[in-house]
């Protein structure tokens, strides 16, 4: 979907006790995301996360999550996340995206050890909120982390990021990337 599609995507999620092929999630609906919004990548050097069967083993193992939980995270989608999304308000979004995947690296943390993959990532993390980022999240299983800023701050987060990491000794490689609203594009060589 994301793939072909771009922007950002909210979709079903695998029906319960169903897998295979046939039961990919499909796409509820899309939106752009604003131009001006800027995401800082940082990628540990040296680190993988679980690759795809490990993660799909992991997955098929884990009790779902808690109704709690889950109605949590629903809430913030809906009310707070789509909403700053179309209403561009990139700090009512990195709060609701912060809370989202905070939830979720709880359900997660008995499998990776804490909220995020490790103490470093997690206190890159705050590190990354407490300089100014909007929203900070962990790709998947790590080992990236992102940072949601915009465009005339994503500069001057990235020297600060990396001057944290310089003193922390700590391997990663820091990008600035925008949003892309469209489906991948292939160009032959």
């Amino acid at each position: 979907m994301a793939f072909e599609l771009g922007g950002f995507i909210v979709d079903t999620g695998r029906r319960p006790g169903r897998s295979g092929p046939g039961d990919l999630p499909r796409a509820l609906f899309r939106l752009d995301v604003p131009e001006r919004w800027r995401f800082l990548l940082l990628v540990r050097e040296g680190a993988r996360g679980l690759d795809e069967r490990e993660e799909r083993d992991l997955l098929l193992g884990l009790e779902p999550m808690p109704e709690r939980k889950a109605s949590r995270i629903c809430y913030l989608l809906m009310r707070h996340l789509i909403p700053a999304l179309i209403w561009d308000d990139v700090a009512s979004f990195g709060r609701a995206l912060t809370e989202i995947q905070e939830l979720v690296g709880e359900y997660f943390s008995p499998y990776q050890g804490g909220i995020f993959m490790d103490e470093a990532a997690e206190e890159l993390r705050a590190f990354l909120l407490a300089e100014g980022a909007y929203g900070v999240g962990q790709s998947s299983w790590g080992p990236t982390l992102y940072a949601l800023t915009v465009d005339e701050r994503a500069n001057v987060l990235k020297r600060s990021v990396e001057d944290f990491l310089a003193r922390k000794g700590l391997r990663y490689r820091v990008l600035i990337v925008r949003p892309r609203n469209s489906g991948a594009r292939i160009e032959p060589v």
